[in-house]
């Protein structure tokens, strides 16, 4: 009867064992590197402005003293670079054109119109 219990404990044991293989190998094909999906990378390059540069505030000679006249006198293409020695800059702006205005600080070129 031994003989018989030892068969029987062989035969579950190889059932369990068949179990586990079966759950385990097709879960292996599941983890292949070769599906990653491709990367693609988009990067934006804002244009450089193709005008000159007009300059409202600082020491520079010809620069301008109100934002509104240095824009007033931009072309397309333009940039109107604002120091903030003058700053707050007391006056309502109107953009018409395109033109970059840019503050030489964001936290203290102030235009409080």
């Amino acid at each position: 009867m031994s003989g018989n219990n030892l068969i029987k404990k062989g035969l579950v044991v190889a059932v369990i064992l068949l179990f586990f293989s079966v759950g385990v190998v097709p879960s292996t094909g599941l983890f292949n590197d070769d599906t990653t999906p491709p990367v693609t990378t988009i990067s934006f390059d804002p244009p450089e402005p193709d005008g000159i540069t007009l300059y409202v505030g600082g020491s520079g000679a010809g620069n301008y003293t109100k934002i509104q006249d240095a824009i007033d006198d931009a072309n397309d293409g333009d940039t109107v670079f604002v120091f903030d020695d003058s700053s707050p800059y007391y006056e309502n702006v109107m953009v018409d054109k395109s033109i970059s205005l840019i503050g030489e600080n964001k936290e203290t070129t102030i235009i409080d119109g």
